[in-house]
């Protein structure tokens, strides 16, 4: 049952570590050597998703700061320490424009803040950004609806005013056109 959940690969090295009746210690520096092999692969392509994590390509900073610490600690897993201070000004300099503020206090500070304190204060600035936008937002909506009354308003009082302002002629000519469209039993009716 065993064999059903691991690789094919693995599967095969071990029914030839089994055929061939090699020692315990032989078998385990064969299985070893399957896991390790590509460890230097591994590490370059970990650092460099390490080095080029950036906040926009995420929905918010808690699933950033999530993945850098699963970064860190498979990096960590392989042999290549990587201290808090680093992950944290990994996370600072992967922010975006909208956290430059609190992204230069928290490198700036004499002391570092460790990984959690620094996410607290990443995420208490996304809350004020939020809160910020949200209330532009709704400022905007606001601003626009008082534009579009005013904007219809204006242009009734235009349209009013035109009328009022044509010349004796055009009202002769509106009153002939009306009459056309209308049955001879009624009278037009034309606001001056």
């Amino acid at each position: 049952m065993i064999y059903a959940t691991i690789s094919k690969y693995l599967l095969h090295t071990i029914l030839e570590i089994l055929e061939t009746n090699t020692s315990a210690k032989k078998a385990c520096d064969r299985l070893k050597s399957v896991f390790h092999d590509n460890q230097g692969s591994h590490l370059v392509d970990l650092e460099h998703k390490f080095t080029n994590l950036k906040l926009d390509n995420f929905p918010n900073l808690s699933a950033y700061c999530q993945v850098v610490k699963i970064l860190v600690t498979q990096m960590n897993n392989v042999d290549l320490d990587i201290t808090y201070q680093r992950m944290v000004l990994q996370v600072v300099v992967g922010l975006s424009d909208n956290y430059a503020t609190i992204g230069t206090h928290i490198s700036e500070a004499k002391t570092l803040p460790n990984f959690n304190e620094a996410r607290s204060k990443l995420i208490l600035e996304e809350a004020r950004i939020n809160r910020y936008s949200s209330k532009s937002e709704i400022a905007l909506e606001s601003d626009l609806h008082t534009t579009t009354i005013n904007r219809e308003s204006s242009q009734s009082n235009n349209r009013d005013n035109q009328r009022k302002r044509r010349s004796p002629w055009w009202w002769s000519f509106e009153l002939l056109e009306q009459r056309k469209r209308q049955p001879p039993n009624q009278l037009p009716n034309l606001t001056f």
